[in-house]
């Protein structure tokens, strides 16, 4: 999925007729920010252990214990695509513009295989190993990187970043006043 966000700087995503200069409309403006398509503006990288298991009965009867350690990442920004024209506001001296961002949202979030590991197994004698013990301690890795990177403001930063970036592009298409205005519908959630 990381794959088909866009990288490209602003001189990139400008095309030679809307070089700085231009007279942009409410259209050129929201056209000018869609190319910018999923605008990834944050990435966290979070480290955890999960345990999980049981501690089985007499003589470890039933014992089945995981402890991993894993790493992953979560990754946040906005679809610009979903920007309207009626979320653009240009003057109609075409010196100040007003956007209002869409919220952001979670584009991705996975483990680092590389960097996650089971270390310690403890089985006991009866009954065999669980053979689903790691995929539900990777599961619930996944969970709480995603719950910590919540907690650790994911979202208001994938906001402020997506500010300055919309900012920047605005200014260099030579507006005098830029004002944009992030959503207050933000939600820290997986992506559906």
């Amino acid at each position: 999925m990381a794959g088909g966000y866009d990288q490209r700087s602003t001189a990139q995503i400008l095309s030679p007729a809307s070089r700085p200069g231009a007279n942009f409309t409410t259209g050129g403006v929201v056209q000018q920010v869609q190319q910018l398509n999923q605008l990834v503006t944050t990435k966290y990288t979070i480290q955890t252990v999960v345990g999980r298991g049981n501690e089985g009965g007499i003589f470890g009867i039933g014992k089945d214990k995981i402890l991993l350690v894993a790493q992953g990442r979560v990754i946040a920004g906005l679809d610009l695509s979903q920007l309207k024209e009626s979320d653009v506001q240009v003057a109609s001296d075409g010196s100040s513009v007003t956007v209002k961002l869409p919220p952001a949202r979670i584009f991705d979030y996975y483990l680092i295989e590389q960097n996650t590991f089971v270390y310690d197994r403890d089985t006991g004698i009866w009954p065999p190993a669980d053979p689903n013990l790691e995929t539900e301690a990777r599961r619930a890795a996944l969970d709480e990187i995603l719950s910590s990177a919540c907690e650790a403001g994911v979202m208001q930063e994938a906001n402020d970043n997506a500010v300055r970036a919309i900012e920047q592009l605005l200014r260099a298409l030579e507006f005098q006043r830029v004002t944009v205005i992030p959503s207050s519908n933000s939600k820290c959630e997986a992506p559906a």
